[in-house]
């Protein structure tokens, strides 16, 4: 990808590396590479866990939820997405959607992207009660996606948690637990045994060791 023929260097760099590393100090990717753990656009994901533990903390039935707030870099001015979404598709990029599941399940997961989830009642109702929190508080993100997510009651009480780099980034660590339960989750879709898929989870722990990657592509090879 980077040193090939045709590769990122020979494009941006004419085959000269050190045009492209000259007073190179750091690379963004140490500072913002994160692996996406949740269905649905990344850019999302602090909001996701920050909705998830104001939702666990405050244990509120989806019933007694009168306004879910939200804040952060990327949501200023509207909060993106459907509020009817009515497949997959709309569902995966539904700010609201993912808010309003997580209030009401207290979770959010692959199976989220699944029809009766997506046409759930009690989500349909809450996501019209999501909305920009229209005074948030003084809070300093070092992450350009983090998010703040405030739920209100009818009786008032509000459960808040911010999320700055969300779990699975650069900032905070990656984790192989959260890679593997990724991998379990959606690598049955495959059609592979689930030995197979075991074998290949272990060929990818130890990638470093594997001396051609054909080894590990023959292994996800469906049929």
């Amino acid at each position: 990808m980077l040193e090939a023929r045709g590769g990122f260097v020979e494009v941006f760099g004419a085959g000269h590396a050190e045009r492209l590393t000259a007073d190179l100090k750091e690379w963004a990717i140490v500072k913002y590479v994160a692996i996406k753990l949740n269905p649905g656009v990344w850019t999302y994901s602090s909001t996701v866990e920050a909705t998830i533990n104001a939702a666990r903390q405050s244990g509120v039935s989806p019933e007694d939820v009168a306004k879910i707030l939200i804040s952060g870099p990327r949501v200023k001015t509207e909060i993106p997405g459907s509020r009817r979404p009515k497949n997959f598709f709309e569902a995966i990029h539904s700010l609201p959607y993912f808010v309003a599941s997580e209030v009401a399940d207290k979770d959010f997961t692959w199976a989220h992207t699944t029809p009766a989830k997506i046409n759930s009642p009690v989500a349909a109702r809450l996501m019209l009660l999501v909305e920009l929190d229209p005074s948030p508080g003084p809070v300093h993100y070092d992450w350009p996606w983090g998010g703040t997510v405030t739920i209100v009651t009818k009786s008032g009480a509000r459960y808040s948690s911010t999320i700055d780099a969300q779990r699975g980034s650069a900032p905070r660590g990656i984790e192989w637990s959260d890679i593997d339960a990724k991998y379990r989750a959606l690598m049955p879709d495959a059609h592979l045994s689930k030995k197979r898929i075991e074998e290949a989870l272990n060929v990818i722990h130890h990638l470093d060791q594997v001396k051609n990657v054909s080894e590990l592509t023959r292994m996800i090879q469906s049929g």
